[in-house]
């Protein structure tokens, strides 16, 4: 009770505290000359000094109250103010229009020498960044933003802000922003699809269809998922009670059932948090290259990543959705692979490492079985990541069921 009393008793305070303005660099910097000019002024006795003072004190205490001014006056206002975009899938580097609603649209209050804009910050989990302000009174023809990075973006501090022209101090109110991803920016497929070749089912893939040509319409074959059901022998099988079609006709290829995984994490020692970022963004775009592939032969084809379950990725929109979620993370903090059934094969990207210890790569591996082929492929881009990656090819392609390569991204 005493608690709950005092949680209650604080949330006036900081509904109060809402509409203090913060000092930034600048303001702070002119309030620290405004003391030292009145304290000089005083101490010599210098009238020259003491009227800069004043005069500074006048423009910061403008500043500070005009804002806290505006802000009582729109105090509702940023509850009835989102901010949407439009794709809200795209392709990394495109642009997405920006679509401002406000709810109860009224006319902004201003005073001289204050802004008032409207201001969202979007990151993705391993700290890339948007930041986009605009003038919420002039949002009928707002600039595309552009998307340069991959990712899944999301955020929740969108707010209304007033600010001095001078950088002073600024004030901000929370508005109402979608706590969900609010932009995927998928990767652009890679121009190179890596040679890879994946087992499912204890077959390999076969990308057309086996034609067993014969004249003879005498002979035939068991029948298979996927032939026409008008060449069926039914008077045969009314005899033998199995279905037979002739043997002169094409067997369909067997349907692939491929697992393809993206392992995020990154080695501290061989990559710094961008050149991560830059390694998962070439996981990704290869990744989706042999997907495409894939698709286009009619495999059934899941994606998954660290911390995720796996999603069907058949179409060419999902997958590329799917994969911008990937993050990248060091070793200690990644979570783990999705589980792969032993019926699927699994072709699984990875950035190379000299981590010694055990990493989500190798529990995954514990668990994978060793009846069929798992596809391990470690990308690199400098020479340091290229004798790490030959050495884990070497390193995991002995173990059994395993067949582990390094290419050049």
């Amino acid at each position: 009770m005493p608690e709950s009393m005092g949680l209650k008793k604080s949330d006036p305070i900081r509904k109060l505290l809402r509409f203090i303005p913060v000092p930034q660099t600048l303001g702070l910097f002119i309030l620290l000359i405004t003391i030292l000019a009145f304290t000089a002024g005083t101490v010599r006795g210098e009238l020259a000094l003491t009227l800069v003072g004043a005069v500074l004190v006048c423009i910061l205490g403008y500043c500070f109250f005009g804002i806290v001014i505006v802000l009582i006056i729109h105090r509702k206002s940023p509850a009835a103010m989102t901010v949407r975009f439009m794709p809200k899938q795209l392709r990394a580097g495109d642009a997405a229009e920006l679509i401002f609603s406000w709810g109860c649209r009224r006319r902004l209050v201003r005073l001289p020498g204050l802004l008032i804009r409207y201001e969202f910050f979007l990151s993705t989990r391993d700290g890339r960044q948007l930041h986009h302000a605009f003038d919420p009174g002039r949002a009928n023809a707002l600039p595309a933003l552009e998307v340069p990075e991959r990712g899944a973006y999301s955020g929740r501090d969108d707010a209304l802000s007033v600010l001095d022209v001078f950088g002073f101090f600024r004030g901000a109110l929370p508005a109402a922003a979608d706590t969900d991803v609010r932009i995927l920016a998928s990767p652009r497929a890679a121009e190179n699809l890596l040679p890879v070749s994946v087992q499912s089912g204890g077959r390999e893939d076969r990308t057309e269809p086996s034609f067993i040509r014969s004249d003879d319409l005498i002979d035939h074959r068991p029948y298979i998922p996927g032939d026409d059901p008008r060449r069926i022998n039914w008077k045969l099988y009314s005899h033998a009670g199995d279905l037979f079609v002739r043997e002169g006709e094409p067997e369909p290829p067997p349907r692939s059932k491929l697992i393809l995984l993206v392992d995020a994490s990154a080695d501290p020692a061989l990559y710094t948090p961008e050149e991560a970022r830059r390694g998962v963004d070439l996981l990704c775009s290869h990744a989706l290259t042999l997907i495409l592939d894939y698709c286009r032969r009619g495999a059934d084809v899941f994606i998954g990543y660290n911390g995720s379950g796996l999603a069907g990725g058949g179409e060419a929109g999902e997958a590329a959705a799917v994969l911008a979620f990937p993050a990248a993370e060091p070793f200690e903090k990644a979570g783990k692979l999705p589980g792969a059934a032993d019926e699927r094969g699994v072709v699984l990207f990875a950035l190379p490492r000299e981590y010694g210890g055990a990493s989500v790569l190798d529990k995954f591996m514990e668990t994978r079985g060793n009846r069929l082929r798992t596809e391990l492929v470690f990308l690199y881009s400098s020479g340091r990541q290229r004798e790490a990656a030959e050495l884990c090819a070497g390193i995991y392609g002995r173990k059994g069921g395993v067949h582990a390569r390094s290419f050049k991204a």
